[in-house]
C-alpha cells in the first residue's frame, strides 16, 4: 500500500514532468507567421530545403512596400501581393516559443525622436537604415535582433487593404534564429487552399503598437 506521504510525492513528480513536457511542446510549436512573393527560381530552392532561403542583404521581393530596412520582408494577408512575372506564393512558419521571446518593434511613418538637423522629423518609411536603427535603439531594442513591424504600402497596385507588413533581420534568417520553415506555391489558388486567414499579428507584444 502507498503510504500518504509517498503518493504525495509521486503526484508532485509527476506534475513536474508535466509541466516540463507542457513547455516542451510549446516551444516546439509551430505557427504561421506571414507570407511573402518570390522568384520561381527561389521558390524552388525553399521547396527543397523547406525553409526561407535569403544571404543578401538587399531583399527584391518586396518592391512595393514602405520600405523599413534591408532584410526579409513578409506581409499578413495571403496572395496579399500579386505575383508578378511567373513570380510564385510562400507561407512561412515559425516555432512559437521563439517568436513570443523575439523582440518587436512598430515602425512608424516618422517620429519626433529621430530629427534632422533642422528639427523636423526623418521619415522611416524610406528604408533610410541609418534612421531606423537610430529610432529602434531610442526605444531601447537592438536593430539587429528586433522584428519590425508596420504598415504597408498598398496604393497603386493590386494589393489586400490594410495590409501589415514585418521585417526579419538577415542574420536572424541565416542563423536560423526562430526556427523558420518555409513552402512556396506556384499559383494563388494553390497558396489560399491551405491558407486563407489573414494574421492579426496583435497576439505579440510590439514596443508603440499604435493598434494596442
Amino acid at each position: 500500500m502507498m503510504l500518504l506521504s509517498q503518493y504525495t510525492k509521486f503526484c508532485s513528480i509527476l506534475l513536474a514532468a508535466s509541466v516540463l513536457l507542457g513547455g516542451a511542446l510549446a516551444a516546439h510549436r509551430r505557427e504561421t507567421i506571414g507570407f511573402r512573393t518570390v522568384s520561381q527560381s527561389e521558390a524552388v530552392l525553399i521547396n527543397e530545403f523547406k525553409r526561407p532561403i535569403k544571404i543578401l542583404q538587399k531583399d527584391i521581393g518586396v518592391e512595393f512596400a514602405n520600405k523599413i530596412g534591408e532584410g526579409y520582408y513578409l506581409i499578413n494577408v495571403p496572395a496579399g501581393y500579386q505575383a508578378l512575372n511567373g513570380d510564385w506564393y510562400c507561407v512561412v512558419e515559425a516555432e512559437s516559443g521563439k517568436m513570443e521571446d523575439a523582440r518587436k518593434v512598430w515602425i512608424p511613418a516618422s517620429h519626433e525622436s529621430v530629427t534632422r538637423e533642422d528639427g523636423t522629423e526623418k521619415d522611416l518609411w524610406t528604408g533610410d537604415e541609418e534612421a531606423i536603427e537610430e529610432y529602434i535603439k531610442a526605444v531601447g531594442l537592438n536593430p539587429r535582433r528586433a522584428l519590425r513591424f508596420s504598415d504597408a504600402d498598398s496604393s497603386g497596385f493590386d494589393a489586400a487593404p490594410d495590409i501589415k507588413q514585418m521585417f526579419i533581420p538577415i542574420g536572424m534568417v541565416n542563423r536560423v534564429d526562430l526556427g523558420l520553415t518555409a513552402k512556396c506555391y506556384e499559383t494563388e489558388e494553390e497558396l489560399k487552399y491551405f491558407f486563407s486567414d489573414v494574421l492579426a499579428w496583435t497576439g505579440w507584444e510590439i514596443t508603440n503598437d499604435p493598434r494596442q
